[in-house]
């Protein structure tokens, strides 16, 4: 099975600074195939514990189609952004953006790889920000 993929150990070194992103691969069906990065600090889980995982698994019940619409269109090799949510494994919802893009081998889509930021401390930082400026003014 990693055979298929032995492109995505190249496609996460590639991708730059990963120490605040978790970047992941994901094979045809969902699952995870490799994590790196922050992989703990987003979602509560290792990235030996993500292995042979359904990324569904991670999803709040009502995200699981839209999900599953986007990552059928990533399989058809189209490349998207969207935020969405993770449970924690504290239980504890994250607001993630993602960048999700076909994994291709010889032409062929095999799966998806990409890069997903915590986007909760970015709306938390933006909050403080909002304060601080309603203070000043």
């Amino acid at each position: 099975m990693y055979r298929k993929y032995k492109c995505s150990k190249m496609q996460l070194s590639n991708s730059g600074n990963f120490r605040n992103n978790l970047l992941y691969v994901l094979d045809e069906d969902g699952f995870f195939i490799e994590t790196k990065g922050a992989t703990e600090k987003i979602c509560g889980y290792s990235s030996f514990e993500l292995l042979g995982t359904s990324v569904a698994q991670l999803l709040p019940m009502i995200e699981i189609p839209r999900i599953s619409n986007y990552m059928n269109r990533v399989l058809q090799g189209e490349s998207l952004e969207y935020q969405t949510r993770v449970v924690h494994k504290n239980n504890k919802k994250v607001d993630i953006f993602v960048k999700a893009m076909p994994l291709k081998k010889q032409g062929k889509v095999i799966g998806v790889y990409g890069k997903v930021n915590d986007f909760s401390r970015i709306k938390m930082n933006d909050k403080s920000l909002d304060r601080a400026k309603a203070t000043i003014v």
